[in-house]
């Protein structure tokens, strides 16, 4: 039976990319050949090179179309409001979706490929940082003290997601006994990481008057009804004669 070159709709790209996806998921990214997506999308050997010069090539287009699901997670609607909460869904989507679709994100961040090469795929991974840019942005400028640049909070909220994907991944948080569900501490991590950066309660704002900072022992504070007693008797006693 020939290899069939083409797809309904001539949609010969996107199943190779579905191929090269599911090659990843059993094999990880550098455990398989061009050829042998070519046989696994039912194709010609030749087919590939139709769209793709090479393996490097075929994956930086997984990842760009990757980076574009990804996005599009990321800018569901909210069930939160916006500052604080907002950023907290967005920590959890980021981990759910990575752990929901680990051969993609192992393609988006584990390949070795020259990005200056693909523009594309800037544009891609761009777009998903713009998601946390912007939620961002009125967090870095509430922030006590406040941040000069949300692209820092943005950054750390990212490495903060990576950081739990990839441990969990490589079963780190596993043996580390980390109980807390992973796919819940993107959650609970980025709202430990936004604590540190709330302004603080009025309600836990203590107030003191200039007299009440003065330590009652100091040289300026007020004598009380019985230290004056006391120096009264001691002034007497100092000027009575003979003694």
């Amino acid at each position: 039976m020939r290899k069939r070159d083409t797809y309904h709709h001539g949609d010969l790209r996107r199943a190779l990319i579905e191929a090269a996806l599911e090659l990843v998921t059993e094999r990880g990214p550098k455990g398989f050949t061009l050829t042998e997506v070519a046989k696994r999308a039912d194709v010609s050997i030749a087919a590939p090179y139709r769209h793709f010069t090479d393996k490097s090539d075929l994956l930086a287009a997984v990842a760009t179309v990757s980076f574009d699901q990804f996005h599009a997670a990321l800018t569901e609607p909210a069930t939160t409001g916006e500052g604080p909460s907002l950023l907290i869904e967005l920590g959890q989507r980021y981990v759910r979706w990575a752990l929901d679709n680990a051969a993609a994100y192992q393609v988006m961040f584990g390949i070795d490929v020259e990005r200056g090469e693909h523009p594309e795929l800037i544009e891609a991974a761009d777009r998903a940082f713009e998601v946390l840019l912007r939620a961002a942005r009125p967090v870095a400028t509430t922030s006590r003290p406040p941040l000069d640049d949300a692209h820092n909070l943005a950054g750390a909220l990212w490495a903060l997601g990576h950081g739990i994907v990839t441990l969990h991944m490589g079963g780190d948080l596993r043996h580390a006994r980390i109980r807390t569900p992973t796919n819940e501490l993107g959650a609970a991590s980025t709202a430990a990481l936004l604590a540190g950066l709330a302004p603080p309660s009025p309600h836990l704002t203590t107030r003191t008057s200039p007299t009440s900072r003065t330590s009652a022992t100091s040289p300026t504070a007020s004598p009380t009804p019985t230290t004056k007693k006391r120096r009264t008797e001691s002034a007497r006693s100092s000027a009575t004669p003979g003694t």
